[in-house]
């Protein structure tokens, strides 16, 4: 089974860039793909986490307890974003 890219998918300077999200071993096929193929790749950032913590970064942590705080719910009932 393949890791689809998450979109945005940007193009620079004749690079995609775009993220992958996954355990180490659903990485691992991916990695070995791109080392045995003929394409150029680079890594630019690896993020850990141990299970006990979120995916989350902090920032996006804090505007979605801003959000909720705000009374934002499913379906739309706040006019904070307007």
């Amino acid at each position: 089974m393949g890791i689809p890219p998450e979109f945005p998918i940007g193009v620079r300077n004749e690079w995609y860039e775009f993220d992958v999200t996954g355990t180490r071993t659903e990485l691992e096929p991916l990695r070995d793909a791109l080392d045995t193929s003929a394409l150029s790749y680079g890594l630019i950032s690896l993020v850990h986490t141990d299970g006990t913590e979120t995916i989350l970064t902090g920032w996006q942590r804090l505007l979605l307890s801003a959000v909720v705080t705000c009374g934002f719910r499913y379906p739309k009932t706040s006019n904070v974003f307007r």
